[in-house]
């Protein structure tokens, strides 16, 4: 692109063409409006004072280049005209502009409908398997970093296939989108709850050593098992077998985990024992139940 003092040369020279004689030198304002702007760096404004400055100044210059000039009237005509249409011009610019912003907001509502997806499970709402894999990855990366506690509940509805067997998978499914609501219910903030599979769900307890994590989930056990669900004309209530797994710092052959995996599966090993003992309990994984 050629130097901005040669477009702005270039352009002055256009513009004398459109004051003289706008008709024959082939000039349309729109055009030459929107070349000020994208090779001048001139916008509508100061294109439009620039056309007021030219209008106040040719008058006293005609005599020394001896040329016929528009008359006043024919001046304030040709003005009026160039805010005409450079005002056009901006009211297209800014109907670009606010189709260009909502179909931006529209393509990032379908970005973050699609994240959420992803990351839900379709049927309870609640977090997915892969969900859950990210985020027990981090909250293990940042427990072992820092050195917080960190617990994992491996949850599972006892006898559940009972349910689909005599009232129907669509009652099972009922059941398990109330069973997950009311995880969510009585669970904190700070908890993250997952389905991750089934009739299993899983519950990371970021910040809670394992006599906390117990005690909270012995009262959630309880809480379930005093809960009925509406099936048809029936009232169903489920219990829960939990198995528990807490990360610890200290030196110990129990809760030493180099992974979140290693721990998601102390805690599963742990509920493995909880349905073993009888179902609908809560056992750690340190416990002497065949664990440790």
């Amino acid at each position: 692109m050629p130097p901005l003092l040669d477009r702005l040369v270039y352009l002055s020279n256009v513009l004398a063409d459109y004051w003289l004689d706008d008709a024959a030198s082939g000039v349309y304002l729109p055009d030459l409006a929107q070349w000020a702007e994208e090779y001048c760096e001139l916008g509508p404004s100061d294109f439009d004072a620039v056309m007021q400055k030219v209008a106040s100044l040719l008058p006293g210059y005609a005599p020394l280049f001896e040329v016929d000039l528009p008359g006043e009237q024919e001046a304030a005509h040709l003005l009026a005209e160039a805010r005409d249409l450079l005002m056009l011009r901006n009211l297209k610019t800014m109907h670009e502009a606010i189709r260009y912003k909502s179909r931006n907001e529209a393509l990032e509502a379908r970005n973050r409908k699609l994240e959420q997806q992803n990351h839900t499970d379709p049927l309870t709402g609640l977090n997915n398997r892969r969900r859950l894999t990210e985020l027990m990855e981090r909250e293990f990366n940042l427990a072992s970093l820092e050195g917080w506690p960190l617990s994992v509940g491996f949850l599972d509805i006892d006898h559940f296939k009972k349910i689909n067997d005599v009232h129907g998978h669509q009652a099972g499914d009922s059941v398990l989108m109330a069973f997950s609501h009311k995880l969510t219910e009585l669970m904190r903030q700070s908890d993250i709850v997952a389905r991750y599979g089934g009739e299993e769900f899983v519950i990371l307890l970021p910040g809670s050593a394992e006599e906390d994590a117990f005690a909270l989930l012995e009262r959630l056990r309880l809480n379930i098992g005093e809960t009925s669900y509406t099936v048809g004309q029936e009232q169903v209530s489920v219990t829960v077998s939990i198995g528990l797994a807490s990360l610890n710092h200290a030196a110990s052959p129990y809760g030493a985990f180099e992974t979140p995996d290693e721990m998601l599966r102390a805690a599963d090993r742990a509920l493995y024992a909880a349905k073993r003992d009888g179902r609908n309990r809560t056992v750690h994984y340190r416990s002497k139940s065949g664990l440790g």
